[in-house]
C-alpha cells in the first residue's frame, strides 16, 4: 500500500469509528494532539470527539468527493468535499463541508491530528 492509500485508509477508519459510534477505534486513529474544528467554529480535542460521537444520533452517513491526497514524509492530508449526514433528536440533516483532515505517522500509524471543516454551497 502506498502513502496515498495509507491516508485514506486512515480517514476510513475514522469515518466508520465515527458511524458505528466505536470509540476504540477513534482512539486509535486521533491523535492525543488532536484540533478538531467545526464548520460552525467550534473547536474540540480528542477526548471531546470521542466523547460526542459515542452519544445517540450523530453520523449517520460521511459522503467524499473531490478528494485531494498529499504526503510529506511523516505528515500528510486529505481534503474533500464532505456531505456530513447527522441524527439529532431523530431527524437527519445533511452538511455540505469542504474538511481538510491532517495526519501525522505516529508509531507506525498515520493519526488524524486536525480537521477543519467549512460549509459550502449546494
Amino acid at each position: 500500500m502506498n502513502t496515498h492509500e495509507e491516508l485514506l485508509a486512515a480517514l476510513d477508519a475514522w469515518k466508520n469509528a465515527m458511524i458505528s459510534k466505536d470509540a476504540a477505534a477513534l482512539d486509535a486513529v486521533l491523535h492525543p494532539d488532536l484540533a478538531y474544528s467545526h464548520s460552525d467554529a467550534k473547536h474540540e480535542n480528542k477526548d471531546d470527539v470521542i466523547s460526542k460521537a459515542s452519544r445517540p444520533g450523530g453520523a449517520q452517513k460521511i459522503e467524499f468527493s473531490n478528494v485531494v491526497v498529499r504526503d510529506y514524509g511523516n505528515a500528510g492530508f486529505v481534503k474533500a468535499d464532505v456531505d456530513y449526514t447527522n441524527r439529532k433528536d431523530d431527524v437527519d440533516s445533511i452538511a455540505y463541508l469542504n474538511v481538510l483532515h491532517v495526519f501525522v505517522k505516529d508509531n507506525g500509524a498515520w493519526r488524524m491530528v486536525a480537521r477543519q471543516a467549512v460549509r459550502r454551497p449546494h
